[in-house]
């Protein structure tokens, strides 16, 4: 009878060993054993309790680690795994015993702040929680440097749980945009910006779908005897609620909703339809630095392209100065795939960051497209030199040099007359729809402009 006994007490205390062990995996982060996301929404929701009882204010912080993925990639997921966990280690030091510190996913962590003070109190401990990571790691024999995007947001009186750890990932992101490091305390502003951003997003992934009120418009590029060389691709996207949405606006939303390759691909569509009836012209297009991070990049390109009986040296990718400059082993790979399929290059909008030259000559960049300003300031300064210098340095590393924003016939002989060998602008035309483009060829052949 005694050992039944002990027998059945042993089945129970494993049942309940099992049942605590299987609640402490529902609540904690295997990694780091802080509180999951689920425990800080429970913890979140006592506190906003507190708050309506005893009005006691309660923040919520969200902390993204900066330049995780990168030493993630670069140095592997034990290192990746050792930094999580230092810098938990760091935030937990600064925080009091009433605070929750908790690990919701990948290089993300949140905060709660009980019985806070203030708006200032909050700020101050974002300042000594991003201090505490930007002191360098020492993992496996490396040193490891890391920021941090940090948003945190007061609770309002009708806040639910998901209103305020919203609040404080808008800060966030918005912390991450501005890149600074600096801590961002939500404001209503944000919450604005936010709604608009969602309803851009889900209108695009509609009209992705249906291809309602997308459109590609081209502006003409023309040379220096005055002949049609190239046509420039921009994106255009007008919906019925929203209206005309800018791509300065849509393609940043698109980047980070994912939707990015959509657009890409639908822009390079039209373009390849442009180029078949326009073969002797190039068809120039812009691809963004998240576009060429995708290592599919290259072959989906090439395939888009000979897949209709066409070349890659109908087209011209149009590349920024940052990109040019940072050079990930991605953008490289990309690069140098696509100029094997014929493809050509050109750096946008020229004098807005600061290239080196030795990028120039290595990367085989075919066209220098030299930003507005500078025909803008020859005119405004009534002083050419600035923009000679710049041609002269595309001409001496072998590059076709575009002047840009060309919008009178002052930009105009100016731009021809410092050496560029072409101009875009409003004075040569707008970006227009492709139903159009037969109208304006017919029309500038009577104007002394023809197809190359």
């Amino acid at each position: 009878m005694y050992v039944l006994y002990k027998a059945i007490h042993r089945l129970f205390r494993d049942i309940e060993a099992e049942k605590q062990a299987a609640e402490q995996t529902a609540f904690l982060d295997p990694l780091t054993q802080l509180p999951n996301r689920k425990l800080l929404m429970d913890r979140i929701a006592q506190a906003i309790r507190q708050k309506t009882r005893d009005g006691i204010d309660v923040a919520v912080l969200v902390i993204d680690l900066d330049k995780f993925k990168s030493i993630n990639d670069t140095f592997g997921h034990s290192v990746g795994d050792q930094l999580i966990e230092g810098a938990a280690k760091r935030f937990q030091e600064r925080l009091r015993e009433v605070d929750t510190l908790s690990r919701i996913g990948g290089d993300e962590f949140a905060i709660l702040l009980p019985q806070v003070a203030d708006a200032q109190g909050v700020q101050k401990v974002c300042e000594d929680l991003l201090s505490s990571v930007q002191e360098v790691f020492l993992l496996s024999g490396k040193e490891i440097y890391i920021g941090a995007s940090i948003g945190a947001a007061l609770g309002a009186d009708d806040d639910t749980v998901i209103e305020l750890f919203q609040k404080a990932d808008i800060a966030m992101y918005k912390a991450k945009e501005r890149g600074d490091n600096q801590p961002i305390l939500f404001s209503p502003e944000m919450g604005i910006v936010a709604n608009r951003k969602r309803k851009v997003e889900n209108k695009l992934r509609e009209a992705l779908a249906s291809g309602d009120g997308l459109d590609v418009h081209f502006q003409p590029i023309v040379s220096n005897n005055q002949s049609v060389i190239g046509l420039e691709g921009f994106f255009r996207w007008t919906d019925t609620e929203l209206g005309s949405v800018s791509p300065g606006e849509a393609i940043p939303i698109a980047e980070e909703c994912g939707l990015i390759d959509q657009v890409g691909k639908y822009v390079i569509d039209q373009c390849i339809d442009v180029a078949k009836k326009f073969p002797n012209i190039t068809i120039s297009l812009n691809l963004s630095a998240l576009q060429f991070r995708d290592q599919s990049l290259n072959w989906r390109i090439e395939d888009q392209v000979t897949s209709q009986g066409l070349s890659g040296s109908q087209f011209e990718l149009e590349i920024t100065e940052k990109l040019l400059i940072d050079q990930s082993p991605e953008f490289l790979e990309n690069l140098n795939k696509l100029k094997k399929a014929g493809f050509k290059f050109a750096l946008d909008d020229f004098g807005t960051g600061y290239s080196s030259l030795n990028c120039l000559n290595q990367l085989k960049i075919d066209t220098l497209k030299l930003d507005s300003k500078f025909v803008s300031e020859a005119k405004k300064n009534n002083n050419i030199s600035l923009l000679q210098s710049a041609v002269a340095l595309g001409h001496t590393n072998g590059l076709r040099v575009i002047a840009e924003g060309v919008s009178d016939q002052d930009h105009c002989d100016i731009a021809l007359s410092s050496g560029c060998d072409g101009i875009q602008g409003h004075l040569i035309a707008e970006p227009m729809p492709r139903g159009e483009l037969y109208d304006f060829f017919l029309a500038s052949s009577k104007n002394r402009l023809y197809v190359a």
